[in-house]
């Protein structure tokens, strides 16, 4: 029987499970089991979990939470507050949890405003309002089913691949 894991982690070489990349799921179109939610549901219930507290009480706004791609390995970036600005980073793959590998590339880190400037085209302007319209153009991007992939020195916009579509619905 198939998993959506591979017994082997490829990078250390040591036995445990470790998660297959979106394009090697095996992905069916056709619903076999009756849903327990729907698309929409689920997807308003991961929204609402993004924008949880933090320890602190405060609630941290992350314009392009679930958009963000990492260039170097393809994994999907992690929203992260830096000295008191929101940002994305990714430590491919790496936590905590496992000695640092030695030929490991470094951090990826992106502040959001330097996203938005490259995504908007333009440096992010200090008016009332402006929050507004960029927050607009993120959401378009959502909409449309864009992501934002984040190489060392560029940013590109791109199509979700359609392995990570779940019956015609983007689940970012």
């Amino acid at each position: 029987m198939g998993t959506d894991r591979d017994e082997v982690d490829l990078c250390t070489g040591r036995p445990g499970q470790v998660p297959n990349l979106p394009q090697d799921w095996a992905v069916s179109l056709e619903v076999v089991h009756t849903p327990l939610v729907s698309v929409r549901d689920f997807v308003e219930v991961q929204r609402v979990r993004a924008r949880r507290l933090n320890d602190r009480g405060d609630r941290r706004e992350y314009l392009l939470a679930g958009l963000v791609v990492c260039g170097v390995c393809g994994r999907r970036m992690d929203a992260h507050w830096v000295h008191g600005r929101p940002g994305y980073r990714c430590r491919h793959g790496y936590s905590s949890a496992r000695p640092r590998q030695v030929d490991r590339a470094g951090t990826l880190y992106w502040r959001e405003e330097r996203l938005v400037e490259h995504i908007v085209g333009a440096p992010a302007p200090r008016q009332p309002g402006s929050a507004v319209a960029s927050a607009a153009v993120i959401e378009t991007l959502r909409d449309e089913g864009v992501e934002v992939l984040c190489g060392r020195e560029a940013v590109e916009l791109r199509q979700v691949p359609a392995a990570r579509t779940l019956f015609g619905s983007r689940w970012t």
